[in-house]
């Protein structure tokens, strides 16, 4: 059953793609019972203002009223900063997922490394370059830090404290936000394409909490 006038935009990160978004997107649709599209946007060659710019037309030219959004790490930080920089009246929530709004002490390391810094791409640059990301709008937002320290982040340097295998659980508290919630059996990487994930995603969007 379609609840109506209602849909969920997706907002992949740092080296993905639109249709990477498609097995997140089929556990929300299940869910949620709406459509759910998947926002595409260069994450390399384009700044974090653009990328949210373009999010923004995009979800102004959606034909559904309430408008909720979810986005996985760097998509996080694009979700985010579109709500900062843009009055988008459509009612609706949002969520992000493993996003590193205190910055990316992996994506900092990767930048030093001769012949592949260009990698982080320029959102990811433009977001270092700033303060640490707040949330300053009134819609609500939920941040899922994924906890099971399993991935790649370790082969850049050590990672101590509490991480998801690429971003530290630090990195992605956001003021401003009205909810978090852990989940200690999901990767940075697994959070992306997670069933369970997608359900707390869901119940944040439906209920405002987790």
């Amino acid at each position: 059953m379609k609840t109506a006038d209602e849909c969920v935009v997706v907002v992949h990160g740092l080296w993905m793609h639109g249709f990477t978004s498609l097995p997140m997107a089929g556990h929300l649709r299940r869910k949620m019972h709406c459509p759910v599209y998947s926002f595409d946007y260069s994450s390399t060659l384009h700044s974090l203002d653009h990328n949210s710019d373009r999010l923004f037309d995009y979800c102004q030219a959606l034909d559904e009223r309430t408008v909720h959004l979810v986005g996985h790490s760097l998509g996080g930080l694009v979700v985010v900063n579109m709500l900062n920089r843009h009055d988008f009246d459509r009612p609706g929530r949002a969520v992000a997922i493993g996003s590193p709004f205190a910055h990316s002490e992996s994506g900092k390391r990767l930048a030093k490394i001769p012949l592949l810094g260009k990698l982080v791409g320029r959102s990811l640059r433009q977001a270092h370059s700033r303060e640490p990301m707040t949330y300053r709008g009134e819609r609500e937002v939920g941040v899922i830090t994924a906890a099971r320290p399993r991935g790649p982040g370790k082969i850049l340097g050590s990672m101590e404290a509490a991480h998801d295998g690429i971003v530290f659980a630090d990195e992605t508290r956001l003021p401003g936000a009205k909810e978090f919630v852990e989940m200690p059996d999901q990767t940075h990487t697994t959070s992306y394409f997670s069933r369970q994930a997608a359900n707390r995603a869901a119940d944040f969007l439906r209920n405002g909490n987790f």
